[in-house]
C-alpha cells in the first residue's frame, strides 16, 4: 500500500509492506493524506469512561459542539485512554486527514518510544512527548 502525505506544497510517499511491517519512501503516488498543521488543531488525551466507541462518540459530539462549535473532529481509543482530535480553519479537498501532532508522535515512536521531538518550522514550533510509543503531551508555540 502506498500513502502520500500532503503538507501544503510538500509531498512525501511511503510504501508500506503489511506482511513484513516495514516501509520505505517511494516516488509513486498513493492514497492521499493531508496534514492539518498543529496550530490549527487540538488534541485531548484523557481516561476513557467506556470501551464503546459509540458511547464515546455520543458523549464527545455534544461536548465538542458546545465547546468549539461546528468543527471537524474524530476520536480513537487506545487501552484506557481516549484521544480526541479537533481541527478548524483548514479547508482543503482531501478525503483523508492526519493531524500533524499525531504524525509527529508516530515518527518519534519509530525511533524513540520514550522521548521528545522538537519541530521548529518557519512560523511555529511544536514539541511532542511520547511514552512507550504513545503521545502523552504536546505544545505549540506560534513562533518559528
Amino acid at each position: 500500500m502506498i500513502y502520500t502525505g500532503v503538507d501544503g506544497e510538500k509531498v512525501l510517499s511511503i510504501k508500506v509492506g503489511l506482511l513484513r511491517k516495514d516501509w520505505k519512501t517511494t516516488q509513486k503516488l498513493g492514497k492521499r493524506i493531508c496534514v492539518v498543521p498543529s496550530d490549527k488543531c487540538l488534541v485531548r488525551i484523557e481516561e476513557a469512561f467506556s470501551k464503546s466507541i459509540k458511547d464515546l462518540k455520543n458523549f464527545y459530539s455534544l461536548e465538542v459542539e458546545q465547546r468549539y462549535g461546528e468543527v471537524k473532529w474524530d476520536l480513537s481509543l487506545h487501552k484506557d485512554q481516549v484521544f480526541l482530535g479537533v481541527y478548524k480553519d483548514f479547508e482543503i479537498d482531501c478525503p483523508n486527514v492526519e493531524l500533524e501532532i499525531f504524525a509527529l508522535a508516530r515518527a518519534l515512536s519509530l525511533v524513540y518510544p520514550d522521548g521528545y521531538l522538537l519541530d521548529i518550522g518557519r512560523r511555529k514550533t511544536t514539541l511532542i512527548k511520547c511514552e512507550e510509543g504513545i503521545l502523552k503531551r504536546y505544545r505549540v508555540l506560534l513562533k518559528g
